[in-house]
């Protein structure tokens, strides 16, 4: 699916600039229920859930490549906050990221 191509593709570029779900649907210039249906349709998964899968990505490399605070990982990879961040950190892995960047 093209569309699904384009979405990610654009937010894989985007995601750690603050992007939302409405900065994809415009991107694809149709409405936000034909992207969300053919999106899940194709993906299994949401349009946020992909921001966030790439977004949280980024944090581990950050964690595990860099000496980085938190701050700072939380300003590269497109989050609002450090708590945010921490909360969608450790629901997605299961840890701190100061638990994390110590097992690595």
């Amino acid at each position: 699916d093209q569309l699904v191509v384009r979405a990610l593709e654009f937010i894989r570029l985007n995601a750690c600039e603050g992007i939302g779900v409405a900065e994809v649907v415009a991107h694809l210039k149709v409405s936000r229920r034909l992207a969300e249906l053919r999106f899940r349709k194709t993906c299994g998964r949401s349009i946020l859930d992909e921001i966030q899968r790439v977004r949280l990505e980024r944090v581990k490399r950050l964690v595990t490549e860099t000496d980085f605070s938190i701050r700072e990982i939380t300003d590269r990879s497109g989050y609002q906050t450090d708590d945010h961040l921490r909360r969608m950190f450790k629901r997605q892995f299961g840890m701190t990221m100061r638990e994390f960047r110590r097992q690595q």
